[in-house]
């Protein structure tokens, strides 16, 4: 027979997870880096039928892409911050391959773009570019999540691999969704974690970039 855990302990597990939507904001000028834990956000997005379709939102949050549901969890999620011009239409091209490739591995990778834009007009031309996106594209025209990573505009493109910590496997799926109802309500979030991170052109790294996410996805 399994231990009982004590209501002391779930309280002070959803403190923790709670916790999360309030830390790890990056200070003023430092990038955030593997081992860092990674922040929440939440933004609209350009493509909003894929946005929908992946996350169950048009404005989805950190929590959609790692699954807020602790029995159907993510593995992995490739957030990766860009800007319109120059190669990003091949950049998204070859996201969208490393999407195909590797969404059945294990419990998934999920793509995530975060475009630093200030005009809506600077990445649309690199969408219609890219025939293929399969992933959401997210605004952050005032930079709301690229500063809690410590993203500049002139730092793009920037590649982060993320890896939610389940703390709580230990639980039974009933202790489980009772922390959820009484402590989370539509709020719960895995604690994330950096795992990678790669700086500057994505397509002449984009072997590394492959040896990250196969490391991750391994069973």
């Amino acid at each position: 027979m399994k231990e009982r855990i004590p209501t002391v302990a779930l309280a002070w597990f959803a403190g923790l997870v709670l916790a999360v939507t309030t830390v790890s904001t990056a200070t003023a000028g430092t990038m955030l880096d593997s081992g860092d834990e990674a922040p929440v956000f939440m933004l609209y997005s350009y493509n909003e039928p894929v946005a929908t379709a992946v996350a169950g939102s048009n404005t989805p949050s950190l929590g959609n892409f790692l699954g807020v549901s602790p029995e159907e969890p993510r593995d992995a999620v490739l957030l990766v911050f860009l800007a319109g011009g120059g190669d990003t239409a091949d950049e998204l091209e070859m996201l969208a391959r490393l999407q195909r490739k590797y969404s059945g591995w294990g419990r998934g990778l999920q793509v995530i773009v975060i475009c630093v834009d200030a005009r809506e007009a600077d990445i649309n031309d690199s969408l219609s570019g890219a025939r293929s996106v399969n992933f959401p594209v997210l605004r952050d025209r005032f930079l709301v999540a690229s500063d809690r990573y410590g993203v500049g505009r002139n730092d793009v493109p920037v590649g982060f691999l993320l890896v939610g910590e389940r703390p709580n496997v230990a639980l039974t799926p009933s202790q489980q969704a009772a922390i959820k109802d009484a402590y989370l309500g539509d709020s719960y979030h895995w604690t994330v974690r950096i795992v990678d991170r790669w700086r500057g052109g994505l397509l002449a790294q984009e072997e590394t970039i492959v040896q990250g996410i196969e490391t991750v996805l391994q069973p």
